[in-house]
């Protein structure tokens, strides 16, 4: 029962890189069309995020959250149009 479920998985796992693939190499010719050219380090930027998320679904959310909580306590900047008297 264990190969049987071990290759399942690998097939599985294999199926969906081919799909990434593919939908990478469909978001290119659509970029090109449009008269984008994206460089290869942008494009293996975006699938090596995207195994990030895979792999730690959860930390996206996890840093949004303490990046919030850390942003409450930051004063918003002042307007460069303030008047210099309440500086």
């Amino acid at each position: 029962m264990t190969s049987w479920s071990g290759a399942l998985s690998a097939a599985m796992a294999e199926a969906e890189r081919e799909n990434i693939r593919e939908s990478t190499l469909e978001g290119l010719e659509t970029a090109a069309r449009k008269g984008k050219n994206p460089s290869v380090a942008s494009v293996y930027r975006a699938l090596a995020e995207y195994e990030k998320r895979q792999r730690y679904p959860g930390a996206v959310e996890e840093a949004h959250a303490d990046f919030a909580a850390l942003a409450d306590g930051v004063p918003e900047p002042r307007s460069a149009n303030a008047d210099p008297a309440t500086r």
